[in-house]
């Protein structure tokens, strides 16, 4: 007699099988979740781009060509001033955020006058389809719930997993992304110096300024993932961190698996990915005026981007700044102090 195989498989060939299978899962899953990635990013970059785009042309129709809308709290008086020197980076558009700051909850929400409603960028995006909540909570608060729950996506990076090295101590310890705390998952190019001879802020980013007066706009930056907006803090090359911020960070991580890696806009309206760790000390030859001091913080700058814009002379705000932080000693008349007194 002899055996047959009559159509089924041995308990070695189905061994065989499995391991081959676990073989290939384990060689495809890296390459899938990589795949999955770059999905994102690309979803984030053409975001940024929408943004920027939108941008435009808000600041062509705006009598003041304001390069970034302006939020209407930005001149509160009744807001403390690190607060109102956030509206100008996070409260350009998006949906009613619920992060705390100076322990209001909802301080970024309909409630605080912060929702979509009173954002200008969104009548560029979406029109006016946002009813103002900010006297009318309906029952159990239901309105100022509902507007933080809106899904308006071009305001969300699908990566957004929210605080990941540098910023404001509320956004770290709330553990909400960026789009939940503030609203969306982007930031204006705000840069505020102080100067304490005027006691007000001036901005020497793309905000408060006009469009058409930016003299590089291919790489000057307009709109950045939140969570790269103080990487230029880091690893500065020779910048006193009593006088320009922060000093050495070890890390701070991109939300699309690369550190010191993030998507950006451009005030042109285009979009990239770059690397923003510190930045760049040119020679004091360089400078607009021979204040070495002052300006050595403000020209803020990397490989193929800024972050200030001169040649434009940073514009005043009426944001008083008499709180600035220049290490532990007072303020020298005209210095300049990138770090807002509650980032750590």
């Amino acid at each position: 007699m002899t055996s047959r195989h009559r159509g089924g498989i041995t308990v070695y060939e189905l061994v065989a099988v499995v391991s081959a299978v676990a073989l290939l899962a384990g060689v495809l899953a890296p390459a899938l979740a990589d795949a999955g990635r770059r999905g994102k990013s690309t979803v984030c970059l053409q975001n940024l781009g929408r943004i920027a785009q939108a941008s435009i042309v808000y600041a062509g129709q705006d009598p003041d060509e304001q390069a970034i809308p302006v939020h209407p709290t930005i001149n509160d008086s009744s807001d403390a001033s690190v607060l109102r020197r956030q509206s100008g980076a996070c409260a350009y558009g998006g949906k009613s955020g619920r992060g705390e700051d100076q322990g209001s909850n909802w301080f970024w929400g309909t409630v605080y006058d912060r929702g979509p409603a009173t954002r200008p960028l969104n009548r560029i995006l979406y029109g006016d389809v946002f009813p103002d909540y900010a006297e009318n909570p309906g029952p159990d608060r239901v309105n100022w719930v509902n507007d933080t729950q809106l899904d308006l996506s071009v305001y969300r990076c699908p990566s957004d997993s929210g605080f990941t090295g540098i910023h404001y101590i509320s956004w770290r310890t709330g553990g909400l992304t960026s789009y939940d705390h503030y609203g969306t998952s982007y930031v204006g190019n705000v840069v505020w110096t102080f100067s304490h001879n005027e006691g007000v802020c001036r901005s020497s980013g793309a905000l408060l300024h006009r469009l058409s007066n930016i003299v590089n706009p291919a790489e000057t930056l307009y709109y950045l993932e939140n969570c790269g907006r103080f990487a230029f803090l880091a690893d500065q090359q020779g910048l006193p961190s009593e006088q320009c911020g922060q000093g050495s960070q070890d890390r701070v991580g991109g939300w699309h698996g690369r550190d010191w890696t993030f998507n950006v806009s451009f005030v042109d309206g285009h979009a990239d990915t770059i690397r923003i760790r510190g930045f760049e000390n040119p020679d004091q030859v360089h400078y607009p005026t021979e204040d070495y001091d002052y300006w050595h913080c403000i020209i803020i700058r990397g490989r193929g981007w800024q972050m200030d814009t001169l040649p434009l002379q940073p514009m005043p705000s009426t944001i008083p700044c008499a709180k600035g932080r220049c290490g532990d000693g007072d303020c020298p008349d005209d210095a300049a102090s990138l770090v807002p007194p509650d980032v750590a």
